[in-house]
């Protein structure tokens, strides 16, 4: 895995959360673009890097880092799929 300094873990998550909200008016138009690209960034974002966080910490054999709010990102990308399923 790749180690991280904090000032660039905190850039690339602002750039991240810059780049959804700028996408969220085609959200909530329902949007073909969005529509296509919610099912990776759901599958990937949420579920893997969710049980990735808890599988690591269960390989390692400790508390790891994310582990804690693995299964909130776990249920919200799950929650994601449903909802752009319907």
């Amino acid at each position: 895995m790749p180690t991280f300094t904090f000032g660039v873990w905190l850039t690339g998550l602002a750039g991240l959360i810059v780049a959804l909200l700028m996408l969220a008016p085609l959200a909530y138009r329902r949007s073909a673009l969005t529509l296509i690209l919610l099912y990776p960034f759901a599958i990937v974002i949420g579920v893997l890097n969710g049980l990735g966080h808890l599988a690591g910490s269960i390989y390692f054999g400790r508390w790891l880092p994310g582990a804690t709010t693995a299964p909130v990102l776990i249920g919200c990308g799950i929650w994601l799929i449903r909802s752009v399923h319907r």
